[in-house]
């Protein structure tokens, strides 16, 4: 009985076997066709999943793009998807969008804002102090008998 049980399941094993590859053989014969959308038609170059070089290096570099050019010591340059000047707006309209979008890494402030960093916390630091001052009751009445002397002052120079 043991060996009718296991020719019976060969003969299953193969069945299916055949099943399988009659199937593989449909699916090669079917032939599948693949069209482009209006926007890929359009695209001149084709969008990546995933980038050429990270963000990091394109963030230091990528302002120094240029075209390739004769004066560089190329033989010769063509443009075989756009002509001269349509290549060079797509690749300066790149730029500034990666320059509106781009972080700067490496980016060090100048004496003029270091100048007005010191100013803004030199008057942090008075606001603080004029606010922890008026938070006590005697410096509060110290101030304000120092704005009453003031407004004094002022109404006998007027």
């Amino acid at each position: 009985k043991r060996k009718r049980d296991g020719e019976e399941d060969a003969a299953k094993e193969e069945e299916t076997k055949e099943e399988e590859e009659e199937a593989k053989e449909e699916t090669k014969s079917e032939e599948i066709v693949v069209e482009l959308t209006d926007e890929e038609k359009a695209l001149s170059y084709r969008k990546l999943s995933s980038p050429d070089i990270t963000d990091s290096v394109l963030a230091k570099s990528y302002a120094g793009f240029t075209l390739p050019s004769k004066e560089e010591g190329f033989d010769d340059v063509s443009f075989h998807w756009q002509p001269e000047g349509e290549a060079a707006k797509v690749l300066k309209d790149w730029i500034l969008a990666k320059k509106l979008t781009q972080r700067v890494e490496d980016l060090k402030p100048g004496d003029s804002f270091k100048e007005a960093w010191t100013k803004w916390q030199k008057s942090l630091q008075e606001w603080r102090k004029l606010a922890s001052d008026w938070k006590d009751p005697n410096k509060r009445k110290a101030l304000l008998a120092k704005r009453a002397e003031a407004k004094k002052k002022e109404a006998e120079e007027k």
